[in-house]
């Protein structure tokens, strides 16, 4: 949380693709809790599922017509999310690989918003893919499609930290963190090491993360 600057987060499921899998689905009921796991375990605070209970009913009644971008965003606002994240899940078909594996493809999109301004971080979408020895029949198919939305999900998150985290040290609300590594040098020049650092204006904040004998790790 202090390398993520205490930054909220909310996730919305929405269908704006056609064959996307609707978010009462078991598949999306599944990997919801994976993502906001995921982002949680890398700092940032994430809106609750019964928070976010009255929002999804209203999705679901406007099913037939997409939510307004604007109009999510106002809802993250009301919930004081400062990143929104809208989330959908597109299954690809079963492929034959002309040979005896049949793959299944499952696509995670996350369009990812600044809620202060509106302004639009990123657009993510990745392809995630499981193979079946045997033609899977929909149970499998089902067990097969979620398997690899999970693998999509986890490189979805990655992809989406790597872009709010450049996004907030453009504008200056996240400091850059790097993590400094010394080895094999004598007990005497330990305390040279330190006092260098402590004393250059660059490395004003020093975490140490490890410090053995001939090894020293900062952050």
């Amino acid at each position: 949380h202090d390398r993520m600057g205490y930054k909220s987060l909310m996730l919305v499921y929405q269908e704006s693709t056609a064959d996307a899998i609707p978010r009462y689905h078991e598949t999306v009921k599944n990997i919801i809790p994976t993502v906001l796991e995921n982002f949680a375990e890398k700092g940032f605070q994430t809106i609750d599922s019964q928070t976010m209970m009255p929002l999804n009913q209203l999705v679901d009644k406007e099913n037939s017509e997409l939510l307004p971008v604007d109009i999510l965003i106002a809802f993250a606002l009301n919930y004081n999310a400062e990143i929104l994240v809208i989330m959908e899940i597109i299954p690809g078909k079963i492929d034959n690989l002309k040979g005896t594996f049949y793959q299944v493809k499952s696509n995670v999109r996350f369009s990812i918003f600044n809620t202060v301004d509106g302004q639009q971080i990123a657009e993510i979408l990745v392809e995630g893919i499981e193979r079946s020895v045997n033609n899977p029949d929909e149970t499998q198919w089902q067990s097969l499609l979620q398997m690899a939305g999970k693998h999509a999900v986890l490189e979805s998150v990655r992809q989406s930290i790597e872009q709010i985290t450049l996004f907030y040290q453009m504008t200056g609300e996240l400091e850059q963190v790097y993590t400094i590594v010394f080895s094999g040098y004598s007990p005497r020049r330990e305390s040279l090491i330190i006092d260098y650092l402590e004393n250059t204006a660059e490395y004003r904040q020093l975490a140490e993360l490890k410090n053995t004998f001939g090894h020293l790790e900062l952050e």
